[in-house]
């Protein structure tokens, strides 16, 4: 875990006022850690001193937060979405669904990489019911014997080793959010995508960045963003972090437009996508 100063600087960053202004004291020691995250403890002053704050329903938020850690430890839940994943993966051979990984099983690899994102971009834009935990922990192969065999014939029986189901969400006409000022959030919005969602530009769309700066708008107007939502984008931006790792050519946005286009066209979205 990394120390306090790194806590109180990505703290600091974020909210853009000391720590000591927003809370009336918090733990220098982590009380908890995950693959993105440490949790700290802190008694919070009032909201209204952090402007990034402003319009925060504090009980909403944690009873959503509350309803999604539940449910991930209700392995009926994990079941279900199980079921679901087999049904819309069965015709993709390449993908195994485990509730533990084999002995055979290993890490992600650069090779392996393009597979990883077309799956990914299979759940998220043909089949709308995605795996919101795929850090590199829950992502592997399975071992393919190299020997008297071409690259091209290892990448051909590779097969993708999903883990771990209990995070899984859909979007339906419900997650829509309110807007309050639906004009101003609208031009703030085209603002951003007409500067950071160029496709043709020479760095491609840095998606990553463009959904963080959707939340800060959403913030910024006082737009209630669901927690089904908000995981598909933190989701989205480890899927990014973590293909990137492996092979920094690869954008995730590039690899999304033939079925942006598909979808434009057809209505559907079907087939490899990368």
């Amino acid at each position: 875990m990394h120390k306090w100063e790194a806590s109180k600087a990505a703290i600091e960053k974020a909210f853009g006022l000391p720590v000591e202004h927003m809370f009336e004291s918090i733990d220098h020691s982590a009380i908890a850690s995950g693959s993105i995250a440490q949790v700290l403890k802190p008694v919070a002053a009032a909201t209204s001193k952090v402007p990034a704050l402003k319009g925060l329903s504090l009980k909403e938020s944690v009873s959503q937060f509350s309803s999604t850690m539940t449910a991930q430890a209700d392995l009926r839940v994990e079941c279900a979405h199980l079921r679901g994943f087999t049904t819309i993966l069965h015709p993709c051979r390449r993908v195994l669904r485990r509730r533990t990984p084999s002995l055979g099983a290993q890490p992600l690899q650069h090779p392996d990489c393009v597979a990883g994102v077309d799956t990914y971009l299979k759940m998220l834009l043909a089949d709308n019911f995605v795996h919101t935990d795929l850090h590199p922990g829950n992502i592997m192969t399975d071992k393919v014997s190299a020997e008297h065999k071409s690259l091209e014939e290892i990448r051909s029986q590779l097969q993708l080793v999903l883990l771990d189901f209990g995070l899984a969400e859909e979007l339906t006409p419900r997650h829509q959010a309110g807007v309050p000022q639906p004009e101003a959030f609208a031009d703030d919005m085209e603002a951003l995508f007409n500067v950071e969602a160029q496709i043709d530009g020479p760095d491609g769309i840095d998606v990553d960045k463009v959904l963080k700066d959707v939340l800060k708008l959403a913030r910024r107007h006082e737009v209630g963003i669901d927690s089904s939502y908000a995981a598909l984008v933190l989701g989205v931006c480890v899927i990014v972090g973590f293909a990137t790792s492996l092979d920094n050519r690869i954008n995730i946005m590039d690899a999304a437009t033939s079925c942006f286009l598909q979808h434009s066209l057809t209505g559907k979205a079907t087939g490899r996508l990368y």
